[in-house]
């Protein structure tokens, strides 16, 4: 077991991430605190590299093994922990430790499978971030900012599948003579394309991209939906759009590049 400690990672932690009104302007945004927990000292290189060009993210070290990652959290407590599944160890086994110790570091899983038991089982340890390594490496940076932020980031296939089971997996109506008519919960046009957005996988920051708005806006609506649709979070608002028929359901294929990320569809961690 290896860990790094990088400069400037040792100031104390300011606590969880808070956006503040005027987050969606790129200067003011808070700085992300990030360790970073692979195996591979080039993925370790490249994510650096990669994550040290944006001015609201700081690497504060890196570990190479389970041990070296959960020693990274408790020495440096970052905001994220990018942590690579498939390391000695376990990945699995330092979320779940996390989990079990109410830490408040958010954990981005990075690897190179895409299983859906491994991301059943993150989901279940309230991990809010999956990114594939064969995807462009500026998803990466998307993905700390959004799950810092308070929100979720799956690749959009793995987001079908997983609610697709979720939906499968709720019990039935009990038999009743009439059913009642569905509820309209009174949604805005807006307010259904942004919903949409979320059943298809993608971020505030694409969301936004995508209707011409901010990102502050984006999270508004989400919060009125969440209230008109009486949920908790954004994947049992995906549920209920799914099941009340709100939005279309995605179509499952072959993965391509978000298009929401400005690096070329040839590039990725791996090379």
């Amino acid at each position: 077991m290896v860990t790094w400690d990088l400069p400037g990672g040792e100031p104390s932690r300011p606590g969880d991430p808070d956006p503040g009104p005027d987050s969606d302007r790129e200067g003011e945004r808070e700085l992300i605190r990030v360790g970073i927990a692979d195996d591979h000292p080039l993925i370790r290189q490249a994510v650096t590299t990669l994550l040290s060009m944006e001015p609201d993210i700081e690497v504060v070290g890196e570990a190479d093994d389970a041990q070296g990652a959960l020693e990274l959290v408790h020495r440096h407590q970052p905001d994220i922990l990018l942590l690579d599944i498939n390391m000695p160890g376990g990945g699995l086994a330092v979320a779940r430790t996390l989990a079990d110790e109410g830490a408040a570091t958010r954990v981005v899983a990075l690897t190179i499978h895409d299983d859906q038991e491994y991301l059943n089982a993150l989901v279940r340890l309230g991990v809010r971030g999956y990114v594939l390594k064969d995807e462009a490496p500026q998803r990466v940076v998307s993905a700390i900012r959004e799950v810092a932020d308070g929100g979720a980031v799956l690749p959009s296939k793995m987001m079908a599948r997983l609610l697709d089971r979720l939906v499968e997996s709720r019990p039935g109506p009990p038999p009743a003579p009439e059913l009642p008519e569905p509820p309209t919960y009174d949604l805005s046009p807006r307010e259904r394309q942004v919903l949409e957005g979320i059943v298809h996988g993608k971020t505030n920051r694409q969301i936004a991209q995508e209707l011409f708005i901010s990102e502050k806006t984006v999270k508004n609506h989400i919060t009125n939906l969440l209230a008109k649709l009486g949920v908790q979070d954004r994947t049992q608002a995906a549920v209920l759009a799914l099941s009340q028929g709100l939005v279309e359901r995605p179509r499952l294929g072959p993965r391509s590049q978000d298009a929401g990320d400005p690096a070329s569809e040839n590039e990725s961690l791996v090379g």
